[in-house]
């Protein structure tokens, strides 16, 4: 069956909400999946300051390829900032392109229920994506209204985007190598723009689908990124999907 990610970079690691979006039978599905990860990593940074985090996901897709769904992940030590979790809702359609890939466009908003600063973080997202064999994924995805706490002060509602590369390639019938780029255009919200990476492991271990990922920035990321949220490090996580 195929399967469209939300980002090759995006929260979580095996964990990231994943939805069949091509048809896959003549009734309407529920599905999801239950997480624990060392690491919150959302293009290349850490939202959890390297703490670990539980991550939830429930969606429902059509036979015609629609989903719609909800996406949950504690926040670990960044608390103060965004409050105890972040909800993602999102929705969108898949279409199947010949018998080799698949297209998909989904909307997604980012919210932070329990932020001292109340709606200030939440924001909106467009995305594309492209999805050849079931190992290469292309996407693109838009904000138009980012915000964050800069040394200058708020910076509200600033556009982003994000262009992402990702690569699954099977090395066993349970185990596949993973990897994945992107460049952040993230100029009007923090000054610049920078560059992000990943690479390491995937399997099944019994229920679970379980990932061993090397994460890592550009300079201009260590720069924009407070701590050491944006030093790249090894994340581990597990997931069982329903």
């Amino acid at each position: 069956m195929r399967r469209w990610a939300c980002g090759p970079l995006g929260s979580a690691l095996v964990g990231i909400v994943a939805v069949p979006v091509a048809p896959a039978s003549a009734a309407a599905a529920w599905g999801g999946s239950v997480a624990l990860a060392s690491d919150d990593v959302f293009r290349g940074a850490s939202q959890s300051e390297h703490a670990a985090v539980a991550q939830a996901d429930a969606h429902w897709r059509s036979p015609e390829g629609w989903f719609v769904g909800a996406w949950a992940t504690s926040i670990g030590a960044q608390r103060a900032t965004f409050g105890d979790c972040e909800l993602d809702l999102y929705g969108g359609r898949g279409w199947l392109l010949g018998e080799r890939a698949v297209a998909s466009l989904r909307y997604r908003r980012y919210t932070y229920p329990t932020s001292a600063q109340g709606r200030r973080y939440d924001a909106d997202e467009i995305a594309a994506a492209l999805e050849f064999d079931d190992r290469l994924v292309l996407s693109a995805a838009a904000s138009p209204d980012a915000s964050r706490y800069v040394g200058a002060g708020w910076a509200l509602r600033r556009r982003t985007y994000a262009y992402e590369a990702s690569l699954r390639q099977p090395l066993t019938q349970d185990l596949a190598f993973v990897a994945s780029a992107g460049l952040y255009d993230t100029r009007d919200l923090y000054g610049a723009s920078y560059r992000a990476w990943s690479a390491g492991l995937a399997g099944k271990a019994g229920p679970l689908d379980i990932g061993l990922v090397r994460f890592g920035v550009d300079a201009a990321a260590r720069r924009i990124f407070r701590g050491d949220s944006a030093q790249g490090r090894w994340a581990l996580s597990a997931a069982w999907r329903y």
